[in-house]
């Protein structure tokens, strides 16, 4: 190929440059005709570099919306309000866009918001003064200083006009091509008193400049009102329909005839300067110094305006445009604007478009197929492997290709502040200022590739080639040697850290190996071996070695092992980290890069669990790490941020925070309940009865990422917390009780912070006839007393089964009594006769008949105790007399010196009979007691009557009961107290023998009232 020849083909394909589409498939021909040529380098025009790129119409994300979003028609005009939304007026209707949806904003529409007109259509003056369309009566109304007032607009007011207030607070605005005055309260009409002949039509809203003066053009002709004037003047400024101005306060005009720059000296143009023929719409610049403006061929942009100015920055402007080919809706471009979060928003014939500069920009490399390495060079440079293709070399957004060096497989720092570069069959090394040399080597292609390069400081090369880690040194390679060296045959990854150590880490769990002095150790670490199965990526940075894999990350400092700990898990698939000098730590896994500022850091390390920033494909960062065990994250000396994907390699500055928008006002747009929608502007809405399922339906400003914006709710006295919704703009409640209900809503913004105060909404469900208070206290009533008659029926139901038991338990006694009284009592009777008439035959002085008579005596003593028992049995005493008789009755009957005093303690209570026979015979047994060991004491029986229980209570002076006996719960050989015991333990009762303080016993028995009483009342 001739020079001439080659002169020709390169011109071609600069122009083919400015083709956009074309750009990548001109710039690979070039790449292989200069390969042809012999060259051992190639230049590849106008990418982005290591120096901050200046931003394209390619680098922004665009978003397009149109009819089969809810966009109602052609965008007219686009408006920034307060809530943080859009208002969008297009050819048959008005919308509000909230990043979502589109919802129709009028008088009596179906879903509109819960809150003032003021909040959403308001517009302030200088003095605070809010103005605003009345939703009812359709006026213009002000508030200000805390009174509402109606303004006289006699001509009218539209929806959507949009007020331009000079620093008098007068404002202007544009009505169906006539313009209007707006001073407090009152609307005046511009006409040939002002200086524009009146019938002058404009389409062009008014401008203020930065001197105070308002500035209109209609039908080609340019106005101007200085401060405090009271007449426009018009100004000879030809082709100036559309005009803006610029940071520096140039005038610029676009027409069908051109664009043009104006200068302006004392307010007022000076010198006009044609920068092309080329015929414009209306234009745009933004607060980063960007220049937009509308074609009839579609949109173009310029970075930063000033370099149109420059010789070929017209041509670089038109160079960097957008077309229906590139995405465009629509060739005809409306209307331009920027919001808060510095989203430029286009309406076009056909749509409302979205530029919105993303997190993560795309660098403007050749096209690869697979993840490549790559390293920052320390003068500031920085070099990309792709294992497809040539060693690439950024300088100065300039990109050049080293061909001799292709298929690379590993990047690596080399110790002096050059570079280790190995491909499939070769290894070079690059030292500062001196070009890339082969490093001679015994041939490798048999071991596998190599995946990692590191330096020990001892001249010694470590290498990973496929699955053995190998020592080079001389020329020639050795296997790891020591006793505690790392096997050879396994996959590592190494990094040095500021002592000069040489770390190993391997994909098995075992702690990394150490080199240093040509020594290694091992170090132990269940930390570490819990967390990392397998190591993909080693990082030093100051104290602390990284070393992040498939299941975690963590830090190393000295030989302890931090892990860090996220919440939901996701520091996984590690293959990227960075520290910054900042402290932050930035990590590449599962296809997003993830962030920890220095003080969540430092948290996680202290063993904390941590919530990191989270950036994806939703901010600029697309495609997938298809490699293991190659750095996919990297710094450059300026402090930026590279990431390497299968799509190719993504930059951003971390120390550059995109703006991010105050947490959005959640609005309340509508109510649905069995199918109806319900609507208010007052904040409460009224439901009928048994409204079923209840939808509230919510909205917030999302106009960067949508799904970044979280929504809670919660109605207060239903649920006791917050109920996280995520991005679901839609709550759910079902039988939600009549009454007044309170629905509160909350939005928080991409970052995550809350709104300060939830938006509220005051619900009333009308309640059902048998809802209501009456009946339902009617119902209670009834449920009551039926429950009530459930209970006596019970009651009664027990009783009449007690009273049968009762008399069971009585015929039983009475038959056991009358077997007692004719057979053993008479019996026995007959025995004691025919003893008494021996006895009666033997002479008054015999000895005998006084032993026989002391018997006798003694069985007649027994007889007795035995009527009693059968007495007892047929419970004689019972029906007759009170328990309290009846243990004075027991106490008269038994011998000794003692004295026996009965009291009765509350209202005496009729006792069951079974409990009754019981107690007595409780009582009677300690009593017994009482008079045999108390050696002549006063006795005292006390009957309590109390609302709970029934409590008998026998006391005595006497020597008190033996602590042995007390302690065991009986005397060996005899069964009264244990009789006792068994008796109360069959009427549910409690029994207590206490010695006294002093001397003396004290027997007690607590039988419940249940138990105890046969009636139902009650006794204090």
């Amino acid at each position: 190929m001739g020079r001439g020849m080659f002169r020709r083909v390169v011109r071609r394909m600069v122009n083919r440059v400015f083709l956009g589409p074309l750009l990548r498939v001109s710039l690979r021909l070039f790449l292989l005709a200069a390969a042809a040529l012999g060259m051992t380098a190639t230049a590849w025009p106008a990418p982005a570099g290591t120096g901050a790129p200046a931003l394209m119409l390619a680098d922004y994300e665009h978003t397009v919306w149109g009819e089969k979003d809810g966009l109602a028609a052609e965008v007219f005009s686009i408006t920034p309000v307060p809530n943080g939304m859009l208002r969008i007026r297009t050819t048959v209707g008005n919308q509000i866009f909230d990043g979502v949806e589109f919802h129709v904003f009028r008088k009596g529409a179906a879903g509109e918001p819960f809150v003032r007109y003021a909040d959403v259509l308001g517009q302030v003056s200088p003095s605070g003064a809010v103005y605003y369309i009345h939703a009812d009566t359709l006026r213009l109304m002000r508030d200000w200083q805390g009174r509402t007032e109606a303004v006289e607009d006699k001509d009218g007011v539209g929806w959507w006009t949009r007020f331009v207030f000079d620093p008098a607070g007068i404002g202007w605005y544009v009505k169906e091509g006539g313009i209007f005055r707006l001073d407090g309260l009152k609307v005046e009409a511009i006409g040939d008193a002002w200086g524009i002949p009146k019938g002058t039509r404009t389409s062009s809203r008014p401008v203020l400049d930065a001197h105070g003066a308002i500035w209109i053009s209609a039908q080609g002709v340019l106005f101007r009102l200085p401060p405090g004037a009271r007449v426009f003047e018009r100004l000879a400024l030809p082709s100036c329909e559309r005009f803006a101005f610029a940071p520096d306060g140039a005038l610029w005009c676009a027409s069908a005839q051109g664009l043009s720059v104006v200068s302006m000296k004392d307010g007022r143009p000076a010198a006009r300067r044609v920068l092309t023929h080329s015929p414009y719409q209306g234009m745009f610049f933004d607060r980063r110094g960007g220049f937009w403006i509308a074609s009839p061929k579609g949109l173009q942009h310029a970075a930063d305006w000033r370099t149109i100015l420059e010789p070929g920055g017209v041509a670089a402007l038109q160079a960097d445009s957008m077309s229906r080919e590139q995405g465009l809706s629509s060739l005809s471009v409306n209307t331009i604007a920027e919001d808060a979060a510095g989203n430029i928003w286009v309406g076009t014939a056909t749509g409302l478009e979205r530029f919105r500069v993303p997190r993560f920009m795309p660098a403007r490399f050749p096209p690869y197929h697979l993840a490549a390495n790559f390293r920052p060079d320390p003068d500031g440079s920085l070099w990309l492997g792709p294992s497809d293709g040539s060693l690439l070399h950024l300088v100065q957004q300039q990109v050049t290709a080293i061909p001799r060096i292709k298929d690379v497989t590993a990047l690596r720092p080399a110790a002096n502040g050059g570079l280790w570069v190995s491909t499939h069959r070769s290894l070079w090394r690059k030292d500062p200022g001196r070009d890339f040399v082969p490093v001679t080597t015994p041939d490798l292609s048999w071991r596998g590739r190599i995946h990692e390069i590191a330096e020990d400081g001892t001249g010694a090369v470590w290498l990973q080639a496929g699955i053995q880690l190998l020592r080079l040194q001389d020329g020639q390679l050795s296997l790891p040697e020591g006793p505690e060296a790392p096997p050879s045959d396994g996959r590592y990854v190494m990094a040095r850290d500021s002592q000069g150590q040489l770390w190993f880490a391997s994909n098995e769990r075992q702690g990394p190996h150490v080199l240093k002095g040509g020594v290694f150790r091992q170090i132990k670490s269940d930390a570490y071996v819990a967390t990392m199965a397998q190591a993909w990526v080693a990082y030093a940075r100051g104290p602390r070695m990284w070393i992040g894999g498939r299941t975690g990350v963590g830090a190393f400092v000295g030989d302890e092992f931090h892990p860090l700990k996220s919440r939901g898990d996701v520091l996984k698939a590690i293959t990227g980290i960075v520290e910054t000098a900042q402290g932050d730590l930035w990590l590449y896994g599962l296809n997003k890069v993830f962030h920890l500022s220095a003080d969540r850091l430092q948290a996680g390390l202290n063993g904390e669990t941590v919530a990191p920033e989270v950036f994806d494909h939703r901010d600029g960062l697309h495609g997938a790490n298809d490699r293991l065990y190659a750095p996919t994250l990297t710094e450059d000396a300026a402090g930026r941020l590279w990431v390497s994907t299968n799509v190719g390699v993504f930059w951003t500055d971390p120390n550059a925070r995109q703006a991010v928008s105050r947490p959005p006002v959640a609005l309340i747009r509508a109510v649905r309940s069995d199918g109806e929608v319900t609507s208010s502007t007052a904040g409460e809405v009224r439901l009928s009865a048994n409204p079923g399922q209840i939808e509230f339906s919510y909205a917030a400003a999302a106009l960067s990422v949508a799904d970044r914006v979280q929504f809670r709710y919660r109605v207060t006295g239903v649920d006791s917390e917050w109920q996280e919704a995520g991005s679901r703009r839609t709550a759910y409640y079902t039988q939600l009780p009549p009454g007044r209900h309170r629905f509160e809503v909350q939005a928080s913004n991409e970052a995550g912070q809350w709104a300060d105060e939830p938006t509220a909404l005051v619900l009333e469900i009308t309640p059902a006839w048998y809802q209501m208070l009456g009946f339902r206290l009617l119902g209670l009533a009834l449920v009551l007393g039926f429950l009530w008659w459930l209970h006596r029926l019970r009651v009664g139901v027990l009783r009449a089964r007690e009273q049968a038991r009762t008399r069971e338990i009585a015929a039983e006694r009475e038959r056991i009594a009358r077997e007692l009284h004719d057979t053993l009592l008479q019996s026995m009777q007959g025995v004691i006769l025919g003893f008494q008439a021996v006895a009666s035959e033997l002479p008054v002085q015999s000895g005998t008949r006084g032993s026989i008579e002391a018997q006798l005596d003694r069985a007649d003593q027994l007889l007795g105790e035995a009527r009693d028992r059968v007495r007892d049995l047929r419970g004689a005493d019972s029906e007759a007399i009170s328990l309290r008789e009846a243990f004075e009755l027991a106490a008269a009957q038994l011998t000794g010196t003692a004295e026996v005093e009965v009291e009765e303690i509350g209202r005496v209570r009729p006792l069951r009979p079974r409990s009754r026979d019981r107690i007595y015979l409780i009582g009677r047994e300690a009593l017994l007691n009482a008079v045999i060991h108390g050696e002549g004491s006063k006795v005292h029986v006390q009957l309590q009557y109390r609302r709970h229980r029934f409590v008998l209570r026998i006391r005595d002076k006497g020597p008190g009961i033996d602590l042995d006996v007390l302690a065991a719960g009986t005397r060996a050989g005899h069964y009264g107290l244990v009789g006792m015991r068994e008796r109360a333990a069959q009427i549910g009762g409690t029994l207590t023998i206490n010695g006294l303080p002093g001397g003396g016993t004290e027997v007690e028995l607590q039988v419940p009232a249940a138990q105890a009483f046969g009636d139902s009342g009650s006794s204090a």
